[in-house]
């Protein structure tokens, strides 16, 4: 992505621990070392993504620890992923990728 954020599995365990997140992924696919953007990656060529699918995002993104760090909560789909009508509440934005861009997601 050209988010600079590295994925989960590659964020420093120090810093999970230091601020006392998961070691395993629970919401966030991607994170800034600065810790100002956190990502969820959705692929849903099938149309739209349940609200149910991006609460532990928004949950661990925007409470503590790092509700105190994060501006930025990106969502990045497909070009044809829609996000549920709720989630237009929250303060996150939506970025879609092309086809290529996904296949990059998985190399």
């Amino acid at each position: 992505l050209d988010l600079e954020t590295l994925p989960w599995p590659q964020v420093p365990i120090a810093l999970k621990r230091a601020l006392d997140l998961p070691m395993a992924d629970k919401g966030i696919d991607s994170l800034a070392l600065n810790l100002s953007v956190a990502v969820q990656a959705k692929d849903y060529s099938s149309g739209s993504v349940p609200l149910a699918r991006l609460t532990n995002f928004h949950f661990y993104a925007t409470c503590r620890p790092l509700g105190h760090y994060v501006q930025h909560l990106i969502v990045a789909t497909n070009a044809t992923t829609k996000l549920p009508g709720d989630w237009e509440r929250s303060d996150a934005e939506q970025r879609r990728y092309s086809a290529e861009e996904v296949a990059a997601w998985r190399a």
